[in-house]
């Protein structure tokens, strides 16, 4: 299971007016959602022993009561009292964790789940808008610990790449407002869900948006295609520039097309 699709079916669930969740739904959503929780735990904790956790107390709590709001059978009142509970602790954790750091992060996302099933989606945004921004300094800080052998940098930026991305994509997906108008979570996850692109159409960042889904997972979807990291572009910039940067237009799908043809040497400039 992947976090996105786990992130995309409550959202979706949540834009179509199924807030307060059905406790059979909050069971499915949230059993999908601590797996997946546990095994990004185990991921950090292999990427880096100094890389801090969440406050271990509130978090644990929080864990417990996501689980209880999981147990098959109970009514729809006790769920969502649990799922109050799991809030507040996730809070807590939030704030004995120091900013930017992969732990607030996590912390951050796993609050905006909670939030939007509980049907709070304004507080949800807020939450994951500064989730967003927590993990983008947090993969900065971490690509900054370079290891001195070239093979165990690579290594470790392809660790840090495959916790960041997933982060991204949710806090993103969560944090628009205009994100499950364009997703359809039934749909391959490859090139994200988003519309149907044409041929020539750039993607720019929308205007006034703290963050832009589509434009996110289209250059999520480009790093893909092209090889790249995601978080390649962080290396060599201060925390004030990833926090800050600006947002290019991304390529077109008629120029990610003719960059593909001049890499199998299709186009030799000798063609005349």
């Amino acid at each position: 299971m992947d976090l996105r699709k786990v992130i995309a079916q409550t959202v979706a669930q949540a834009a179509a007016v199924m807030v307060p969740f059905s406790a059979p739904a909050v069971e499915a959503i949230l059993s999908d959602l601590l797996r997946i929780e546990k095994e990004q735990h185990a991921a950090l904790d292999r990427l880096a022993q100094t890389v801090q956790r969440m406050a271990d107390a509130p978090v644990a709590s929080a864990r417990i009561h996501l689980e209880q709001a999981a147990i098959p059978g109970r009514s729809a009142q006790q769920v969502h009292q649990s799922l109050h509970k799991a809030a507040d602790k996730l809070v807590d954790a939030i704030a004995g964790t120091t900013p930017y750091s992969p732990a607030r992060a996590e912390a951050g996302v796993l609050l905006a789940v909670v939030l939007t099933v509980i049907g709070d989606r304004a507080a949800a945004r807020h939450h994951a808008v500064a989730a967003y921004e927590d993990a983008r300094a947090a993969a900065w800080s971490m690509l900054g610990e370079r290891p001195r052998s070239p093979s165990q940098r690579i290594t470790r930026q392809d660790a840090v790449d495959a916790w960041y991305r997933p982060q991204e994509w949710s806090a993103a997906f969560i944090g628009d407002p205009e994100s499950s108008s364009r997703f359809n979570p039934d749909a391959p996850l490859e090139m994200s869900g988003i519309p149907v692109l044409s041929e020539h159409e750039r993607i720019v960042w929308r205007p006034g948006a703290q963050v832009d889904f589509r434009y996110i997972a289209y250059a999520q979807d480009l790093d893909r295609l092209r090889g790249h990291s995601s978080t390649s572009r962080f290396i060599g910039l201060t925390l004030e520039q990833v926090l800050n940067a600006g947002h290019e237009p991304l390529a077109s799908r008629f120029e990610l097309q003719i960059e593909e043809e001049h890499r199998l040497g299709y186009f030799t400039g000798m063609e005349d």
